[in-house]
């Protein structure tokens, strides 16, 4: 395969300029230092073009199976969201069916079952809720996962389960932060969230997401019941936002508000676009 390679420039300041770009994409500029009273020879400028040569192909290559490799995860994340579909989506239907047809002889029910029922309904309810939030995230196309927009929804829907609005601070702007790290990062305030609603009892919850240098910072706040650190190490969804949290480099802290409920901040650095290139 022969992709264009743009011809070396003239001496400048002691170094050699290439450009390095194949028939779609620039790759940036290869600099030579030479010395500046030395006529390179035929063979000489013929070695540096080849090399020029060589890693436009190199990067075309490398950027190439890397859209590959994506695509394939599209692919996969599209099975996966039609088998979800098709099989647990349709089983927590027919749960509420039951349920439903259940309650429609709740004189046949002591007042306990019946309490039970209510609560096995909002959690099957919630599941499906969750599950179809995740479809559509599966569903979702790489390069158009809204980070704010996809938290916006999230909020809107705990703030009808909790009764009340909860506080969202959103100060990123130009940041670019992985798809990956877009997900994971979502699926850790949810998890927290619903921590809150099952646990914490509060009134109040707060979110903050901001950058502070090559650091994106998360603190998620409420005014609930407060954690202890035996819950802390025991608790499953609290295990599920650590191992988040360690696939986007990420670190975590919970502790107990001075003025009572729970904070959980994550941390996570920004990737180097440029040591990205060079990976």
């Amino acid at each position: 395969m022969n992709i264009p390679v743009a011809p070396l420039t003239s001496i400048f300041h002691g170094y050699k300029n290439g450009n390095l770009y194949d028939r779609h994409t620039f790759h940036g500029i290869i600099q030579i230092k030479i010395n500046q009273t030395q006529i390179l020879s035929s063979y000489e400028r013929d070695l540096i073009q080849s090399v020029t040569d060589a890693l436009a192909k190199h990067l075309s290559l490398k950027n190439t199976v890397h859209q590959q490799i994506q695509q394939g995860l599209i692919n996969e994340r599209e099975n996966i969201s039609r088998e979800l579909h098709d099989t647990v989506a349709q089983s927590f239907l027919f749960l509420k069916i039951q349920i439903n047809s259940l309650h429609v002889r709740h004189d046949k029910f002591s007042r306990q079952a019946l309490i039970a029922l209510r609560i096995i309904k909002e959690e099957i309810t919630l599941a499906s809720q969750q599950l179809r939030e995740m479809l559509a995230t599966l569903r979702a196309e790489k390069n158009h996962y809204d980070l704010y927009e996809s938290l916006q929804s999230l909020i809107k829907g705990f703030n009808h389960r909790l009764g009340f609005q909860i506080e969202f601070y959103y100060r990123l702007t130009h940041q670019i932060i992985p798809i990956g790290h877009r997900r994971h990062l979502a699926q850790i305030i949810r998890e927290a969230l619903n921590n809150c609603y099952k646990h914490a009892d509060a009134s109040w919850i707060s979110i903050r997401i901001y950058p502070i240098g090559k650091n994106i910072i998360t603190v998620i706040s409420d005014n609930g019941r407060g954690i202890h650190q035996e819950q802390i190490k025991a608790q499953f969804g609290l295990a599920i936002m650590r191992e988040r949290v360690t696939l986007i480099s990420g670190q975590i802290k919970i502790k107990k508000r001075k003025k009572g409920g729970t904070e959980i901040e994550i941390q996570f650095p920004l990737q180097d676009e440029l040591s990205n290139i060079k990976k």
